[in-house]
């Protein structure tokens, strides 16, 4: 919705590795703070990738994502791009992204986007 105090898009993904050389979905997200206060994409956005119906774990210590950039603030108005890893089951079933607003209950989806990874 226009009038969302949080808008995300969900820009692309590409292949990576974790530090343990486990294969990962690198996912690239735009968040945009509409609201009247500065905010941060960790504290407000929840996101969660899917393969298989089955929940992915966040990968740790993956090449290009900067953990930093999901805690930096950003003013009302403001634009940041945030990337996050998801340690991949396999490479054939598609990875479905689903964002939601962290405190919003309703869990309502803001985006979601499916990924062929391979």
């Amino acid at each position: 919705a226009a009038d969302a105090p949080y808008v995300v898009t969900i820009d692309g993904a590409e292949m990576g590795e974790d530090y343990q050389g486990n294969k990962a979905a690198i996912v690239t997200y735009t968040f945009t703070n509409n609201s009247e206060d500065a905010c941060n994409f960790m504290t407000t956005i929840g996101t969660k990738a899917f393969q298989d119906g089955i929940q992915l774990e966040g990968a740790i210590g993956v090449d290009g994502v900067d953990s930093q950039d999901l805690m930096k603030d950003i003013k009302p108005g403001k634009s940041i791009t945030v990337k996050e890893a998801y340690v991949l089951e396999d490479t054939k079933n598609d990875v479905t992204v689903e964002v939601t607003e962290l405190w919003d209950f309703s869990n309502e989806l803001i985006a979601e986007k499916n990924f062929t990874m391979n």
